[in-house]
């Protein structure tokens, strides 16, 4: 997320000015063209039709990204000049990024044999160049952040036999530096990786379904089934997030792409501008946990555990399902404190006539499933034919159907979204390679696993602090990538199943967008709502509580994560719905049609807790401290019948 411009942050096109008017001149056709290009490459080079090696697919693709962004995003926030014309400096450095790429290409049989053996001098002078340069995108697409974390970490290569015992190593010289980052152990490693191959035709196929009207869709279908119910703007809201959450992964632009109607209709019906602006980012997070697309991090997720996509979405579905089931309860109960009722019905798109006019919507959405779990296709593959099928479904009615400049467009605009991840991924992987050179992981995780033998709830809230603090100011992607190389191996040291140690630190890495004092969506969202930025965050935090405990629970019971029989997975899901429930009612202190007590409230989340976690014990305690809860309502309503 770039603070610094907001309007490259809201990824609106670089191709329209700030009326939404399509831009011209040679920049802007310049700009579009390297676009096209970059996807009609992408989409060929991951069809099947073709075989290219990693390490060239990873050139091609950050150079491209190079290339753009120099092009797309300003050197500072009041650079607005490059919206009409080319700052020599930029078109340079991307042309010098470009071909940084083009010369592992033309060398690459040599090149990959001896980078981080016995390097030569221009490989060892394009490596610190290419380094430098993914320092730069970084910083522009992402802020100072990602970089500075970077910057420690090489300088932490360079000083370590300074430094103090427990992370001390022996230090390495620049060439040896360079080299190392400058292959497929750096910047070329899995994060790019997975940049080029799931990354970019996910944020493709969202820029062709939005682009087509499809998501308006998903908002218009919130709308439509939630409504006119009791809260019921907030309700469409948390829904269409979810929805959203499929054609996006990213807090910041659900946010963006649903808040903007959501949060005046929440606080037209009474809501206060703090609240509505809780909702709708904790909502638009929960939208990187929702299966079935959750965002570039869990394609990373896949990969660094050794696992599919698809097992990936499984074990993630039940935990969202309770995140935002939770926040649904919590909205419909603030909605019934305050009085608050939905919108008038005859003021709603109705359901049955927005299914009839709109239902090819939907079909990309069940063509990702079909080849995720009916065909068992690789995540690649189902991105592909879902953004071929969202491509074919746009000629069935003249209002969709793309003529060339939108069809380019499209193209262009799936490209640039995607190179912010291509930063992110390049400037982790220098993260990533210095770990592995120093063996600073394994330091931090002999650490952990120190505190592990005197509690291993101690380290899963270490990991958990470690994870927002990394993660604050960051977007997930990267926050994960670099949590993945530091706190994962310890947790799977300390006995943890790998699967459940990446979910725990991915849920918190996600999180860091809502919790303060640096929450990027609750900055945004509160921008929309004209509200208190501080009091966003808290409240959000305390709409999302569920999701600061679940990772623990599906740590201690993996039933949660469908590991296990049928009936463990069931009665464990079910007691995690009741106990979700009972938390929703003590964090907003409503019972039974009142306000509750203290002495209600505290039983309410204790026998949440409990409920939540697998395992009869605490499931029979969780029941009887419910059921001491009902007490005091069970008394005064026989009271009132007397």
């Amino acid at each position: 997320m770039d603070e610094k411009n907001p309007k490259f942050a809201e990824g609106l096109s670089p191709l329209e000015d700030e009326g939404g008017k399509k831009t011209k001149g040679f920049h802007s056709w310049f700009i579009l063209i390297l676009a096209v290009a970059m996807s009609l490459y992408h989409l060929y080079a991951l069809s099947g039709l073709t075989i290219v090696t990693s390490v060239k697919l990873y050139a091609i693709h950050l150079g491209f990204s190079i290339f753009l962004i120099f092009l797309v995003y300003p050197f500072t926030s009041k650079s607005r000049e490059i919206k009409t014309r080319f700052p020599v400096y930029d078109f340079m450095l991307g042309i010098i990024g470009a071909l940084s790429s083009v010369y592992i290409i033309v060398f690459y049989q040599d090149f990959i044999f001896r980078i981080d053996n016995a390097p030569t001098i221009p490989d060892l002078i394009l490596g610190a160049i290419t380094i430098l340069l993914v320092l730069e995108v970084s910083r522009r697409t992402i802020g100072l952040s990602m970089p500075a974390v970077a910057l420690v970490f090489l300088v932490y290569a360079f000083v370590g036999y300074y430094l103090p015992p427990f992370i001390r190593h022996r230090g390495y010289d620049l060439e040896r530096v360079i080299s190392h980052l400058f292959s497929e152990q750096g910047i070329f490693n899995i994060p790019i990786g997975i940049s080029v191959r799931y990354v970019f035709l996910f944020i493709l196929f969202g820029s062709f379904l939005e682009s087509c009207g499809g998501g308006k869709f998903l908002i218009d279908l919130a709308t439509a089934m939630f409504g006119g119910t009791r809260g019921g703007p907030a309700k469409a809201e948390t829904v269409s997030s979810a929805f959203f959450g499929t054609i996006s992964g990213s807090a910041v632009a659900n946010v963006i792409g649903t808040g903007t109607f959501t949060i005046p209709m929440m606080k037209s019906i009474g809501y206060k501008s703090h609240f509505a602006a809780a909702v709708e980012c904790v909502s638009s997070t929960g939208g990187q946990i929702m299966p079935p697309v959750m965002g570039a991090g869990a394609f990373i997720l896949a990969e660094l555990v050794g696992i599919s996509y698809l097992d990936v979405c499984k074990a993630a579905a039940i935990p969202a399902v309770l995140y935002f089931l939770s926040i649904y309860i919590m909205i419909d109960l603030e909605a019934a404190k305050t009085g608050l009722k939905g919108l008038p019905w005859a003021d709603l798109p109705k359901l049955g006539p927005l299914l009839r006019k709109d239902f090819l919507f939907i079909l990309p959405i069940f063509a990702l499933i079909f080849f995720l779990v009916g065909l068992k296709t690789t995540a690649t593959l189902a991105g592909f034919w879902a953004t071929v099928v969202t491509f074919v479904i746009t000629f069935f009615k003249r209002e969709t159907r793309m003529g060339w400049r939108k069809f380019l467009d499209t193209l262009a605009d799936g490209a640039i979204k995607a190179t912010q991840v291509a930063a992110v991924c390049a400037c982790a992987g220098i993260i990533i390679g210095i770990v592995a050179l120093t063996g600073v992981g394994l330091k931090i995780s002999s650490i952990m696993i120190d505190l592990g033998g005197v509690s291993v709830l101690l380290s899963l809230f270490i990991a958990m602090c470690i994870s927002l603090i990394l993660g604050m100011g960051l977007p997930t992607t990267a926050a994960y990538i670099i949590c993945a190389a530091i706190v994962a191996p310890s947790l799977i040291k300390l006995g943890l199943p790998p699967l459940g140690a990446h979910l725990f630190i991915f849920y918190f890495s996600c999180l860091s967008a809502i919790t303060p004092p640096v929450a990027v969506a609750a900055y945004v969202a509160a921008g929309i709502a004209r509200a208190n930025p501080v009091k966003v965050g808290f409240t959000a935090v305390r709409l999302g509580i569920v999701a600061f405990i679940v990772p623990y629970m599906f740590v201690y019971g993996p039933a949660l994560l469908l590991k296990g029989d049928l009936f463990s997975i069931f009665w464990a899901s079910l007691t995690a719905i009741i106990g979700v429930s009972a938390l929703a009612g003590a964090m907003e202190r409503w019972f039974m049609g009142k306000v509750a007590s203290w002495f209600q409230t505290g039983f309410l989340f204790a026998s949440a807790l409990l409920l939540i976690k697998p395992g009869l014990t605490t499931d029979m305690i969780g029941f009887g401290l419910l059921a001491i809860a009902f007490i005091p309502w069970a008394w005064a309503k026989k009271r009132r019948g007397l």
